[in-house]
């Protein structure tokens, strides 16, 4: 079959060699790059009014044949391999990987307007790239908005450890089919030999997914040196101040108790101590 060639928006955010790579002094919107929109069935600019979102997530079963776009033709020899054949450290189940995942997407949601929509178990009978759009998934396309999967090294490069496709400006160089079609996922080289190196947390695991969804939720690569985003310059598992204040300008503040709830929930908790120190 005659391979067609085509500019694909991936962002290879642990490449090896990243002194080619251009920061900014500050957090950095995708080039060319929009966003999910409050009702997470629209796409919108993130250079607007912060505005909450939504997203699903799943886990593309080993396997699982690949097209450029919907009623494509089947691309040779690029099938996923199980998450679990990364051999990341500390997970041993495919429950660890979903609950690595969860936690991932979490810290994310926890300092913004980002919502954690759930898990979308998949069969496999969705290709890579057999959905039209970001906007397209969810539960009840059998997909989640956010697609995490692995191939091995002779589908990303192995000078590339994972790698995610964003979501393409409308009217842009990189809006194209192809690209619409995969917005949205997440690849991991299964035979990189980072997953099995750090502590027994999966932390590079941890960390790479966590530093891939902020390219999928709209971030580009930064110098800010506490930045998840920071292209491997930052060593910690966390976002940084960067990422936070990203994450809030496109996506506005995390939902916080109402004052009369916190008030009730500091009553609560006064009465919960003085019970204590009764019992003491």
């Amino acid at each position: 079959m005659k391979r067609v060639k085509m500019k694909v928006i991936t962002i290879c955010a642990m490449a090896v060699m990243l002194t080619s790579l251009a920061y900014a002094d500050e957090w950095e919107h995708q080039n060319m790059a929009w966003v999910l929109g409050p009702d997470s069935t629209s796409i919108r600019s993130p250079y607007g009014e912060s505005q909450s979102t939504g997203f699903s997530w799943s886990i593309v079963p080993g396997n699982t044949s690949a097209v450029y776009y919907p009623g494509g033709n089947v691309i040779s020899d690029r099938v996923t391999q199980d998450i679990m054949d990364l051999t990341a450290v500390g997970l041993d189940s495919f429950e660890d990987y979903r609950s690595a995942l969860e936690s991932v997407l979490d810290v994310w949601a926890d300092i913004s307007g980002i919502q954690n929509l759930g898990y979308v178990e998949e069969t496999g009978d969705v290709l890579v790239g057999g959905v039209e759009d970001i906007i397209s998934r969810g539960p009840s396309a059998g997909v989640g908005h956010i697609r995490f999967m692995a191939y091995d090294s002779s589908v990303i490069p192995t000078n590339v450890l994972a790698s995610a496709t964003y979501i393409p400006e409308p009217g842009s160089a990189t809006d194209m089919a192809t690209n619409r079609a995969r917005a949205g996922d997440v690849r991991f080289r299964s035979d990189a030999n980072i997953w099995s190196q750090g502590s027994g947390d999966g932390f590079y695991f941890r960390k790479i997914a966590m530093h891939e969804v902020g390219h999928v939720l709209g971030f580009g690569h930064n110098s800010v040196s506490d930045s998840v985003m920071g292209g491997g310059l930052y060593y910690g598992l966390g976002l940084g101040e960067g990422d936070i204040e990203g994450a809030v300008a496109i996506y506005g503040m995390a939902d916080v108790p109402e004052p009369a709830t916190m008030a009730l929930l500091g009553i609560g908790g006064l009465s919960l101590l003085c019970r204590r120190q009764k019992k003491a």
